[in-house]
């Protein structure tokens, strides 16, 4: 059985931290999940912490919860209230939301869809995979890619990063100047490079930071030379940790070209009278965030307009996993109808005048044994899709398998 254990809404990030588990320590304690589960996958982000087993159905749910906590070296008296545990159904339906976004602090963002797809690859490099969680996540990896193929939830920017941006280029913006590179300015950086755009200014105190990205339109700069290219630009993002605004009305000239300035700081990055310059437009926080309000509803909207590939994927797992659950069932049945086949055909031989009356008499008894056996295979196989399988199996197998 299918199991998640995860970690309930709204905890603190305080507490989830504490169930954060470092990329290093992921081999170890996956593997340590193998040797008492069937299965397991560890997704561990900044924003969540879930843990997929596949589990014997005898074991008892307190039992699970227990195990994996010890496992994991969690502290079940201070930690365990903040847990979840879905199973199966539940369990299946809520990996394929996640990998649609629709678990995702930023409704619809794709980070999710890499993440999961590390964390499938490192167990299955582990060798902590079996068939049911293995083919449940390759499912999963390919709703992600389907979802976001037709939803196409690329076209509505969801962070004010990528509103931004998605803003600078609507007025043909072709050279940038991001200011700050933490997280945001790390963000901003890789979409502005993604784009037709012919160059990106990157203003930090320290140019040693900026050391993975590798593009001919980049220039690193400090802050001390922010100004000579300043004016130059076409739009700016600004999104610093500074404490003091870095762009002031005297460092923008009054004559040239429209120039469009977001300040996702705060406090402040654009002092407020730079707006009063003509060819400035100075876009804040509120302006962004109006924007993305609007985007957010946009963005539910349409995904739950293509909700329907989840059930379809859904669907095609447990179809897979019902042919599966069925595979002993059908060799039995198989192996029936060749002992009938067999028995029958010893006991023409031993009536049988000549060889061509027992190759015959072999042909039919063995083509009409298996005709009867594929049928009550396809018979066991549709009524295990309409929730059936126990009536089913119990007539079949007095049918066949019974002396």
């Amino acid at each position: 059985m299918i199991l998640l254990l995860g970690i309930k809404k709204n905890t603190s990030l305080d507490v989830r931290a504490e169930f954060a588990i470092a990329p290093s320590r992921q081999k170890i304690l996956v593997k340590r999940l193998k040797e008492d589960f069937k299965e397991a996958v560890i997704l561990s982000t900044c924003n969540r912490t879930e843990i997929y087993i596949n589990a014997d159905d005898s074991l008892e749910d307190n039992y699970i919860v227990h195990k994996i906590f010890e496992d994991l070296q969690w502290d079940y008296k201070k930690l365990s209230p903040f847990v979840f545990l879905l199973k199966q159904d539940n369990a299946v339906y809520h990996l394929m939301e996640v990998v649609c976004g629709f678990h995702s602090r930023i409704l619809g963002e794709d980070q999710i869809l890499g993440q999961i797809k590390d964390s499938y690859i490192l167990a299955k490099e582990e060798g902590v995979l079996g068939y049911e969680l293995q083919k449940l996540f390759e499912e999963a990896l390919s709703c992600g890619k389907k979802f976001r193929t037709e939803c196409k939830i690329f076209e509505v920017p969801v962070s004010s990063v990528s509103i931004s941006i998605t803003k600078a280029l609507s007025i043909n913006a072709k050279k940038f100047m991001v200011l700050g590179y933490g997280e945001m300015g790390k963000l901003a950086a890789k979409y502005i490079l993604g784009h037709n755009i012919d160059k990106l200014y990157i203003v930090v105190r320290n140019k040693d930071v900026v050391n993975d990205i590798e593009d001919d339109r980049l220039s690193v700069i400090s802050f001390a030379e922010k100004n000579k290219f300043l004016n130059q630009v076409d739009a700016v993002i600004s999104c610093t940790a500074a404490t003091h605004t870095l762009i002031n009305k005297e460092d923008i000239d009054v004559e040239g070209d429209s120039i469009c300035i977001f300040d996702l700081a705060v406090p402040r990055d654009v002092d407020s009278k730079v707006s009063q310059i003509d060819r400035v437009r100075l876009y804040d926080l509120d302006y962004i965030s109006s924007i993305d309000d609007r985007n957010k509803a946009v963005r539910k909207e349409r995904m739950e307009s293509y909700r329907y590939i989840i059930d379809e994927k859904i669907g095609e797992y447990n179809v897979w996993l019902n042919t599966r659950k069925l595979g002993p069932i059908i060799k039995m049945l198989k192996m029936s109808g060749d002992e009938t086949y067999l028995q029958r055909a010893k006991t023409f031989a031993n009536k049988s005048k000549g060889k061509e009356d027992l190759k015959l008499a072999k042909t039919l008894i063995k083509s009409a044994s298996h005709t009867y056996i594929n049928k009550a295979i396809d018979v066991l196989k549709e009524e295990s899709l309409k929730g059936r399988q126990k009536e089913c199996l119990d007539i079949i197998s007095k049918i066949f398998l019974q002396d």
